[in-house]
């Protein structure tokens, strides 16, 4: 039974290899048309007029970064939330968002899709209204989430910003010289501490 203007409908696929994916349909329904009137024996004495209620066509909410459009899902699949967070919502650019949070790291997720309807989870940032890839280290029992420098109130004195891969992932490090094997980046932990950690780009170990 579809409502009166715009339904959300989420369906899955589930592939043979077992990856599932969550697309999300928008189903605009017009208002029921406008009945013609019935005859009349006697003449108007005032001429009636119609008029057409046109429904303006779902728009998606979008996003660009680095250069690239992005489609933010109203829904955020249930297989993508992270442990330790939860499903919510949150008004972005005037729309309803399914959002993940934690109370814990303090963090607010979304979903977007880009133009091959690749999806991967955002960290949005609800003062800034910027947008950064969710990327997480683990090291043990521990989980860092990577966060960019500029949530930091300091940065490491004296170091140069340059790219470092850790764990799969190109971030944003900072380094004493170009030739150090210890980078230096941002994050949240587990227990919600946001500090700088050491990267060892030999032993691949992680350190406060």
């Amino acid at each position: 039974n579809l409502a009166v203007g715009n339904n959300v409908i989420t369906v899955k696929s589930y592939a043979k290899s077992g990856k599932v994916m969550t697309y999300t349909i928008n189903v605009n329904r017009a208002s029921a048309p406008v009945p013609d009137p019935e005859p009349v024996t006697e003449p108007a004495t005032e001429p009636e007029t119609e008029t057409e209620t046109e429904t303006e066509p779902v728009k998606n909410t979008t996003v660009t970064i680095d250069g690239k459009e992005y489609v933010i899902s109203k829904t955020f699949p249930e297989d993508e939330i992270p442990d330790g967070y939860k499903d919510g919502t949150l008004d972005i650019s005037g729309d309803t968002i399914g959002t993940a949070a934690s109370d814990v790291t303090g963090l607010t997720l979304v979903y977007l899709t880009d133009a091959d309807d690749k999806g991967a989870i955002y960290i949005y940032d609800k003062d800034t209204k910027n947008f950064e890839k969710y990327i997480t280290f683990k090291s043990g029992k521990n989980v860092y989430v990577y966060l960019d420098a500029s949530h930091a109130s300091e940065k490491p004195e004296g170091m140069a910003e340059t790219e470092c891969e850790i764990q799969g992932s190109k971030v944003k490090v900072y380094t004493p010289d170009k030739d150090s094997e210890f980078v230096y980046f941002y994050a949240v932990n587990s227990k919600g501490e946001r500090i700088w950690y050491v990267y060892d780009t030999v032993e691949k170990t992680i350190q406060r």
